[in-house]
């Protein structure tokens, strides 16, 4: 069991180096073989653009149980009119959920 969550933050860690938001981590999305697990379906990933530290969308994306709150708001308004950020922090969160 250790060993797989080692693999799974090493699997997110690695993507997010790259810059990648995958909006979509639960346990379905981590593919057993061979022993290792693999990180699969990046139909709804998004990079990083060089010169912001989140991702924008036009619609909520994403599995409900394992989405974090602010993927729920993305690009919508909070109460003091700041535009609400999706990015890293809402993966960590959905490995919370895992």
């Amino acid at each position: 069991m250790v060993l797989f969550l080692q693999q799974i933050l090493k699997a997110v860690n690695t993507i997010h180096e790259e810059r990648i938001v995958h909006s979509d981590l639960k346990p379905a999305n981590f593919l057993l073989f061979k022993g290792s697990l693999t990180l699969i379906d990046f139909g709804i990933a998004k990079a990083i653009q060089s010169d912001t530290t989140h991702i924008q969308r036009d619609s909520q994306v994403g599995t409900l149980n394992y989405m974090s709150p602010e993927a729920f708001m993305c690009n919508e308004q909070d109460s003091k009119g700041n535009t609400i950020k999706c990015g890293r922090a809402s993966d960590i969160r959905s490995l919370g959920c895992i």
